[in-house]
């Protein structure tokens, strides 16, 4: 017998009427009905109109419509949609399994939403940084969870070996978030060296359009185009 929707769950727009059917092909009235058969895309639909309202949010489009209640109702939405996939279709084995795994399920959609904001944001960055040119540039936010250290120790290959102890402890030491800049950025693309550059790949865990083999014009230049010019 094929799983199904143990109770109804709103639309958003049934949560707050005052909403369109639809924002920029996103759509706000997609309610599910109990015993409705599990539809996975109804979780995918859900997670893409909260980051899509969030992104919305963060540039200031429709500003009149989305406010932050709308796009934490819509979070909240797309967390109650997943939950119950996650409840039905695993049915854990006892409490504990469960609120652990309504745990997990919180963690990475926050984790979802962080990067779909750090990607928004860097998209107006990189915006303003192509006005400054060959001027003092500004960091983008990190958008991928995790050290990039294996991929800076894939490219050191022929430099000095205190540039690579001096990565290592970078590497240690750093343990950035989503939407974080890296610290003591320097935004005179010019006056980086391979280690700044290093620490970079290490931050962002990205590797910049950096290749092994690359020098440092090479990858002054890969870090210009990462920041947007």
């Amino acid at each position: 017998m094929a799983a199904v929707y143990p109770s109804a769950i709103p639309s958003l727009k049934d949560k707050h009427p005052n909403l369109p059917n639809r924002i920029n092909q996103l759509e706000l009235n997609r309610p599910i009905q109990a015993g409705q058969i599990l539809n996975r895309q109804n979780v995918v639909a859900a997670k893409a109109v909260a980051s899509g309202l969030r992104s919305l949010h963060d540039l200031h489009l429709h500003p009149a419509i989305i406010d932050d209640d709308i796009v934490q109702s819509a979070e909240e939405r797309a967390l109650a949609v997943q939950n119950v996939h996650a409840g039905v279709e695993y049915t854990p084995a006892n409490l504990f399994d469960m609120l652990a795994l309504l745990n997990n399920n919180v963690t990475a959609l926050r984790a979802e939403v962080a990067a779909s904001r750090a990607e928004s944001a860097n998209s107006i960055i990189k915006i303003r940084n192509r006005f400054m040119a060959h001027g003092v540039l500004s960091p983008t936010r990190k958008a991928v969870q995790g050290s990039g250290l294996p991929l800076a120790r894939a490219r050191v290959a022929g430099l000095d070996p205190p540039v690579v102890a001096a990565l290592e402890v970078y590497g240690a030491n750093v343990a950035p978030n989503i939407g974080d800049t890296p610290p003591f950025f320097n935004g005179s693309i010019d006056h980086l060296l391979h280690i700044d550059i290093l620490k970079l790949i290490c931050f962002y865990n990205e590797d910049l359009g950096i290749n092994p083999g690359d020098n440092l014009a090479q990858r002054k230049g890969a870090v210009r185009v990462f920041l947007g010019l």
